[in-house]
């Protein structure tokens, strides 16, 4: 995931998309695929082979979309290499389990009502906030209030969220420093990093990062999944008769509708694109959702389907950036659904209640997903 909390067209770019960008990917693959679009000043670019490239492609694409950026996402080489084995390292070193993920999403069915779920507010986003809490070593009394600066991180209100997350974590790590455990920021502050030392503020951009990544994921991925299979009602009965089929399922709401529909990069030099001339300084941004929805490279993309395969969707990223949380954010869905389907023999959309999209500028997610549910016997 990318974050840029100085983008200028975060309120323009949520209006526009809504819960179906879907056509509109699909007639730019076919009549537009490198398109320069005026009002966001950038080349948007949506074929398959072209965001892949682009993703592969570091000395021509940068990441590094603000001057001062410090997290490992918004770094080129060669401080993104130095910095990328470290924070890699530190999540896998605190990440829990499975067994501890799942006794989470129990604690939270427990916690809720027994015939009526928001999968939303009762489940996917108090559950990535758990367990990415539990890596950074933060406190329990402090979960609401990151909770509250991540989502408006990623709204269109984010700039005060970065500030204050950057303060906060900054007081984390000097706590750590004379007081260290066996949580992410401390492992840092141990890191052995070639080249310059980890500064606190390298850090605690990273902290940031891990958040607001982990938790913007991993709650659109499983609000996602359940909009998808409402959509597709047969699925979730399939689910229910044979798990194993749960995985699959993941990655195909990973490609269907993407969590993180879209990055951007910073060209480094003047090349061509198709027909297109790009100019070195110029914003280009990656359309992962629609990329995942590209024909030439998945057959009946329209089409939900559980047993695809190969599915070699972008929904990650692709290249040195490809995200570090990936397995965990499949980890905590698989285990989500796989928990609801122990315990509700039926779970349906309380369809007296509107789908809206969450505020997000570069995702894809709901606000909230009301369901009834009928516990087995």
């Amino acid at each position: 995931m990318s974050v840029d909390p100085n983008s200028h067209t975060r309120k323009r770019v949520t209006a526009r998309w809504g819960l179906n960008p879907f056509p509109w990917y699909e007639k730019m693959l076919h009549s537009n695929p490198v398109h320069y679009d005026e009002e966001e000043q950038g080349w948007d670019i949506f074929r398959y082979n072209d965001v892949k490239q682009a993703l592969l492609s570091p000395s021509l694409y940068s990441s590094k979309r603000v001057q001062d950026a410090k997290d490992i996402i918004s770094l080129d080489p060669p401080r993104h290499t130095q910095l990328r084995a470290a924070v890699s390292q530190a999540i896998t070193s605190c990440q829990p389990d499975e067994t501890q993920i799942k006794r989470l999403v129990n604690e939270l069915l427990d916690k809720a009502s027994s015939e009526y779920l928001d999968i939303i507010a009762d489940l996917a986003l108090p559950l990535p906030i758990l367990v990415v809490a539990s890596i950074l070593g933060i406190p329990s009394e402090d979960h609401s209030l990151v909770t509250n600066w991540s989502k408006a991180f990623v709204s269109a209100t984010g700039r005060d969220a970065f500030v204050s997350l950057g303060r906060y974590f900054l007081t984390q790590i000097e706590q750590k420093r004379s007081n260290p455990g066996n949580d992410f920021i401390s492992l840092l502050l141990q890191a052995d990093i070639p080249g310059e030392p980890l500064t606190m503020h390298e850090i605690a951009a990273n902290c940031t990062m891990l958040l607001v990544a982990g938790n913007e994921t991993t709650t659109n991925l499983i609000g996602n999944a359940m909009h998808c299979f409402e959509e597709h009602p047969g699925v979730l009965h399939q689910l229910q008769e044979d798990p194993m089929l749960i995985p699959g399922a993941v990655e195909e709401v990973l490609r269907f509708r993407s969590p993180v529909q879209r990055t951007s990069r910073i060209l480094l030099t003047d090349t061509i694109l198709g027909d297109q001339h790009l100019h070195a300084g110029q914003r280009v941004y990656l359309w992962l959702g629609a990329a995942n929805r590209d024909e030439s490279q998945f057959k009946s993309p329209g089409v939900f389907d559980i047993k695809r395969s190969p599915n070699r969707h972008l929904a990650f990223g692709h290249g040195i950036h490809f995200c570090m949380g990936v397995e965990l954010s499949r980890l905590e869905a698989k285990i989500t659904l796989e928990c609801l389907l122990e315990r509700f023999s039926e779970i349906q959309r309380d369809q007296s209640t509107e789908l809206v999209k969450a505020d997000t500028f570069f995702g894809l997610g709901l606000k909230e997903y009301q369901v009834t549910v009928k516990p087995k016997r």
